[in-house]
């Protein structure tokens, strides 16, 4: 992925959070040691960029991988609920 592609972005976003470099989209949030206190930081850490819409703490919660979060938020994700 090329720095400017927004999953890597997504990714630095999530690896600043967690303070670890090896993150990856089939990741689990919680696997990771996030909880509900780092969940709510994720979301208003990702609440601050204009290239996914702004995260539900339930879309957090929901997401069984990064890779899932990022397409719920995605932008351009036809299939994402508006």
């Amino acid at each position: 992925m090329k720095e400017t592609d927004p999953r890597s972005l997504f990714l630095e976003e999530i690896k600043c959070l967690l303070g670890s470099q090896n993150v990856k989209l089939e990741d689990n949030f919680f696997d990771l040691g996030g909880d509900s206190l780092l969940a709510a930081e994720l979301q208003v850490l990702l609440t601050k960029s204009d290239r996914w819409r702004p995260p539900q703490l339930a879309d957090i919660f929901e997401a069984t991988t990064f890779g899932e979060l990022y397409d719920r938020i995605c932008i351009n994700n036809p299939h994402q609920p508006r």
